[in-house]
Parts: structure tokens; sequence; C-alpha cells
């Protein structure tokens, strides 16, 4: 549901709606006629005779109104206004940008960049090439128009004409997709809107007041003028559309339907907007229709919106900060939300991790007879009791053939069995091993030379004589060998 304001400036005095919108249930808050210039009328400001005055007082809602508003929709009489439809073998927008300008340009006799344009993709005929529907407004009325409504507070998302305002009349009232004419007559122009398959594709305003061929101007032409006119736009705009009108409908008129069928040609159909909304009434119809097409849902489906190029929509930021503090409530909730997923998991985690600390721990202990882990810190015990292990072992690693284990058995297995003589030192580094000990006399050392330089498992033997036995004996004579293993 929104609440919206709508303004339709195309009559004098210009009236205002404010309702809440919420499907196509209009449900009207306030309605207000609103001045611009209490000296000058609406159009004499778009034609820049006249300035908007400023509100006495600057709030935050728009002058005239006292609720607050989610977005404004702003009807101005179509003045110089023109539509047409171009058919082109391509829809997206882009190109359409590029190229919508320069087609219009061959087609109308002004130059169009004193223009604002808008067109919209309404259909695609069966050879492939797509309808466009293109509306040109002076761009001085544009902007005349939006200093107007910001002058009394108001920024629209939609700034349009009548003729696209009869789309949410042609929404709430047709059924199927026969082409209709939709007309409705105020006191200067009878506006016109063709809707097909489901969507208005083509308008056109015929200015009442205008004298259809030169002459001094009278004031308001006939009927049968006015029917004159519509009868030939009826016309332009079947072939235009290249549609047949199955039938006219009228929005809020007092005419007798015969002669107004035979006039035109086409079955005639009188709607009030009563029928349509609850509460409307002839002066606010357009008001309230209008309020329609701001819903977010439907403000696609405006025929024509002026809010483009340098006059594109902008939220103020006071909008997108009202708009964040409705959104609010909704966050803290979601944050609320992610928060409390966030520390589910960071339980659920923690109690994993504690179920395989403990089922680890048990492992641990099962296969760990014999040595004393502290309750709880089995894990970091055994990786502390491992590297210790790896350090005392790491030294027993070597790079050659034999392993310092072998080394040591290989000398121990040579070494000749003599009373007396002992073995006080091996060190063995890589191949090279050095043997220091003590013997009772020379005799005996040589007698181990001799055995050690004759064994198969030394290619080299270096005796060095010591003089004291390296052990700690005062008796006997000391020996010390450097051997050089086999690879």
């Amino acid at each position: 549901m929104q609440t919206v304001l709508c303004i339709d400036a195309s009559r004098e005095p210009a009236i205002g709606v404010v309702a809440q919108v919420s499907g196509n249930t209009v449900e009207v808050l306030e309605r207000n006629e609103v001045v611009f210039d209490p000296a000058a009328s609406f159009e004499q400001i778009l034609a820049g005779q006249s300035s908007p005055l400023l509100p006495q007082d600057q709030t935050d809602k728009p002058a005239d109104f006292h609720s607050p508003i989610s977005s404004a929709v702003v009807i101005v009489p179509p003045i110089e206004y023109l539509s047409t439809v171009l058919f082109l073998p391509f829809d997206n927008p882009k190109q359409l940008n590029r190229i919508v300008e320069s087609e219009l340009q061959d087609i109308v006799p002004f130059d169009t960049k004193e223009f604002v344009l808008h067109h919209r993709v309404v259909g695609k005929r069966a050879d492939g090439m797509f309808q466009v529907h293109v509306a040109a407004i002076p761009r001085a009325i544009v902007n005349n128009a939006l200093a107007a409504c910001h002058a009394r507070g108001i920024d629209p998302v939609v700034l349009t004409t009548p003729e696209s305002i009869l789309e949410a009349a042609a929404t709430l009232h047709a059924s199927g997709s026969e082409p209709i004419l939709y007309c409705y007559v105020s006191e200067r122009f009878a506006h016109l809107a063709l809707w097909h398959n489901g969507s208005v594709v083509l308008d056109r305003p015929v200015d009442r007041t205008a004298p259809y061929s030169n002459g001094a101007h009278g004031g308001s032409v006939s009927l049968e003028s006015l029917l004159f006119r519509v009868r030939l736009e009826v016309a332009a705009m079947e072939r235009r559309a290249q549609v047949q009108i199955a039938k006219v409908v009228f929005i809020d008129s007092a005419i007798d339907t015969a002669p107004v069928s035979a006039a035109l040609g086409r079955p005639v159909e009188i709607v009030n907007s009563m029928e349509l909304l609850k509460g409307a009434d002839a002066q606010s119809a357009l008001a309230m229709l209008g309020t329609l097409l701001a819903d977010d849902l439907r403000a696609t489906s405006v025929l024509t919106n002026f809010r483009v190029k340098e006059f594109a929509f902008r939220p103020p930021l006071k909008e997108v900060l009202g708009a964040l503090r409705i959104l609010l409530p909704y966050a803290l909730v979601a944050l609320g939300l992610a928060l409390g997923y966030l520390a589910a998991v960071f339980l659920l985690t923690q109690a994993e991790i504690r179920s395989l600390n403990t089922s680890a721990a048990k492992q641990i202990t099962a296969n760990t007879a014999g040595i004393s882990l502290p309750t709880g810190n089995e894990v970091k015990a055994l990786a502390a009791e491992t590297t210790k292990i790896e350090d005392e072992l790491k030294d027993l690693g070597s790079p050659e053939s034999y392993s310092p284990l072998e080394s040591l058995a290989q000398v121990s297995s040579v070494m000749p069995s003599i009373p007396e003589v002992t073995v006080d030192k091996i060190d063995i580094r890589g191949t090279k091993v050095t043997i220091e000990g003590c013997a009772p006399d020379y005799g005996t050392i040589e007698t181990i030379e001799n055995t050690l330089t004759h064994s198969p498992i030394f290619m080299n033997a270096k005796k060095q004589s010591l003089s004291n036995c390296s052990g700690g004996r005062t008796t006997g004579r000391g020996f010390k060998f450097e051997l050089w293993m086999q690879e």
C-alpha cells in the first residue's frame, strides 16, 4: 500500500488528491484545490508569463496537504503536445535512445532538440516491426511545470498529460483485447487514448477552443465541429496504429450517445468515474485515476512521462532517509535473524569440536600405554612427546650407505676380543669411524691395527698413538684409530 499525491493541473483551478493505493483500490485521504499563482493561470506559468509563488510555511510535506506521501504525479495540459507512432525493427532501449530523435525529426517541421521526448514500445506487428509511441513537449513547459511544483514542495515521479491517465481508466474498465478509444472532454481539450492488447498505444489531444480553419477565435467550438475533429482523429489513429476501433468510451460525459455514435461511425458508451473508483467525481476523476499510475507495480505502464534525461526524477536525500527509516525495522529483524543463525552455527561447531576432542583423547589414551598424559590436553601432550622423541632420534639419521647403528655393529664384529683392552669412545660420522681406547702394551695395539686394516668392511685405517689412556686409566697404552668404511 502506498500514499500517492496526484495533482490534476490540466484544469483550472488544479485539483490535488492524496490517496492510499492498494491494487485497484483508491482510498482518498485529502482532496484540495492547488493554487500555484492566484494572479495567473497554470497555463501562463507554463508559458513563462508568471513565476510560481513560494508557500508561506516550508515543511517536509507538500504545500496544501497534511498527509505524508511516498510519490507524486502531476498532470499538465497538453499544450504544444504531440505524439506519434514509429515502426522500428528493434526494441532495445539504448538503440531507441539513439534513433528516435532523428526518426521524429524526419517527420516534423520543427527542431526536436527544443522538445523533451519520451518513447515507449507498445506493440509488435506480425512482420516483426516494433510499434514505438513517441511523445514530445517543449522543454520550457517541462522546466516551468517542475519549477512550479518544486515551489509548492512537490517533486513528481510522473509528469504526464491527461491522455496517459486514461490508461488507468481503461485498465479498470476494459475486458478483452479489442481496440477501444477512450475520450475525456475537459473545458479546453478532448483527450483521446487508444486502448489495444492491454495498454494504451496511441493518444491525441483535440483543442476545443482553437478554430479549425482560419478565422477569428470565437471561444469553444460547437459539438458538431468537435465531433468532426474527433472523427478525423479516429481515422488517423486507426491508420497509424493499423487497427479498427471497436467502440468509443466517453468518461464522465452527459452527451446523447445516438447522434455521437452516428457522427463517429462507432458504438458509443458512457462510463462514469464513480463506476471505476469509489468516491470519484467529475472534478477529481483524473486526479484519482492518476494515483494508480504512481504505484510501483504500474510505473512502467505510464504511456508518457516527461521525467527523462535532464528532467529525470532523482529522489531528494530526505526521501531516501525516509525510505530507510521505513525499512529500518525490517533490517533489524533481518540482522537479528542473521546473528541468531551465526550464533547457532558457532555453538554447533563448538559442540562438534568438543566431541571430536573427547573421541581423540580416548583413542590417544588407549594407544599410548605407559605415557602419562594430562586430562584435557592429550593431543598437545602427545605432540610434545613426539617432538621430544624426534629430537632424540634426529642425530641417528644418516645419508650414507650404513646407518649409525649398522656401523656400530660392524665395528663391534671386527674388534678383537683381547683381555685388558677397553674401547672408551666410538665416534661415527657418515662413513668415518673414530675409536679411542686403552691396551696393556704396544704389541696389543699392533694386533688391533692389523685386524682393523685387513677387515673387509674398512677401506682405510689410520692409527694415532696416545700417551695416556683416554678412559682415565693410569696404566697401559692409549690408542686412537680413524677408519673409513666401504661404500
